[in-house]
């Protein structure tokens, strides 16, 4: 408290008042939750001038790591919306196993029919691509912006 500092004309104060000015000096807030502080770590990255990261997960998780997950997961989110839409809508791959099958009932169906094993077995291949770009692109050995397949 002030009222424990010596008066302001000694050396030892001004110190005191000094340190006790950068004690106070407002920290950067987050633009998207002004309640809460600027996460540094998101300095130049897309969406980073607005420093959201509420649960403060680039503290611990490299960012590039976090985009890359977070574009994955949306990707996967918006196919299995359109998967899920289009089948609703009456859409369906030809053959016979394919037909008459709701969404609801469609996996089991896939898993008794035999596909899922070479659907697992293709996207396990397009994960282990993934992977190692994501590797490579996060030590820099590949120049590589997250989310980026070099598909086109």
């Amino acid at each position: 408290s002030m009222c424990a500092l010596k008066p302001a004309g000694t050396r030892v104060a001004r110190g005191a008042t000094a340190l006790h000015a950068e004690a106070t000096e407002e920290p950067r807030m987050s633009v998207a939750l002004p309640y809460l502080k600027y996460p540094e770590q998101l300095d130049g990255w897309v969406g980073g001038d607005k420093g959201f990261d509420p649960m403060n997960i680039t503290m611990a998780l490299p960012v590039y790591w976090c985009r890359e997950a977070e574009l994955k997961h949306g990707r996967v989110c918006m196919l299995a919306t359109v998967g899920w839409i289009a089948t609703d809508s009456g859409l369906r791959f030809a053959g016979d196993m394919f037909q008459n099958v709701s969404t609801i009932d469609a996996h089991s169906k896939m898993v008794e029919a035999g596909v899922m094993g070479p659907l697992l077995a293709g996207v396990g291949v397009v994960e282990l691509y993934g992977g190692w770009l994501t590797l490579n692109g996060f030590e820099e050995r590949i120049k590589r912006e997250a989310g980026d397949f070099f598909i086109g």
